[in-house]
């Protein structure tokens, strides 16, 4: 299994925008998921808003968990950023909504025996 950390000090991770290519969202986010091997994992770790006595905040997931996420990002148009919680203003094409990474993404035992469940 291949461990992929990425971290972060503003509440988001770019994954995607080097692959983009005439706002097609979904096909970025495709092409960025052939770079990786099948039994890669994801760890991002969120250090906004974490003081320097905290433990910062984990999140594990698996390729196809990211996939599913960034595509239903800005209501289902697609996105290269992953974002820990984003409410899209006014004038935003997802205007009003927010994403936010699935709590069950959450550093736990329970969620590490998942993820080697899911990939094998």
């Amino acid at each position: 299994m291949k461990v992929s950390v990425k971290g972060s000090q503003d509440g988001s991770w770019g994954l995607t925008q080097s692959h983009i290519s005439n706002a097609d969202y979904h096909g970025a986010t495709e092409k960025w998921l052939a770079k990786h091997g099948p039994s890669t994992v994801m760890a991002f770790v969120q250090f906004n808003g974490v003081s320097i006595d905290e433990q910062p905040r984990v999140y594990i997931a698996t390729l196809k968990d990211v996939v599913v996420r960034l595509k239903e990002s800005t209501s289902e148009r697609g996105e290269t950023i992953l974002y820990e919680s984003h409410t899209w203003g006014p004038r935003a094409f997802a205007a009003g909504t927010t994403d936010e990474i699935p709590k069950s993404w959450g550093f736990s035992q329970q969620r590490i025996e998942d993820i080697f469940a899911m990939i094998g």
